[in-house]
């Protein structure tokens, strides 16, 4: 099926819209990943007594805290927050960073597909303003 060049033009910025998007989703994704491999690599590293130390809240701004029997609380979802051992939280954030890897390899994978599309498109398009020039007219 031949496509009109303004077919072509729409249809490329559609593929364009697309991509971006596509990006936004993986950056987002990218950001949360990072922030759950912080979360996993810091509670890894808590003691498994109780503790002790300062929460940051922002803006320089600490709050004491204490931990419990090394135990920590887990937002699971839609606002349900659950308490679980440390042990047990490593493995929730594992369980979670893999279901993140998996989305972004397919976000990524959807993305490449869709930049090879708006390449084509825009080869068609650069291929048919071409011939429309190149085409002789007759004045007369």
């Amino acid at each position: 099926m031949e496509l009109t060049l303004d077919q072509a033009m729409q249809l490329l910025k559609v593929e364009d819209a697309k991509l971006k998007d596509l990006e936004a989703r993986i950056n987002q994704t990218m950001a949360v990943l990072n922030e759950l491999q912080v979360a996993k690599a810091t509670l890894k590293n808590v003691p498994k007594k109780e503790t002790v130390g300062l929460l940051p809240i922002g803006g320089g701004v600490m709050l004491p805290a204490k931990t419990k029997k090394g135990n920590v609380l887990i937002n699971v979802g839609a606002g349900v927050v659950i308490e679980k051992n440390i042990e047990g939280s490593v493995e929730f954030l594992e369980r979670r960073i893999k279901m993140l890897e998996d989305s972004l390899t397919k976000l990524s994978q959807l993305a490449q597909k869709t930049d090879k599309n708006i390449y084509v498109l825009k080869t068609k398009i650069d291929e048919v303003i071409r011939n429309k020039q190149q085409t002789p007219t007759i004045v007369g």
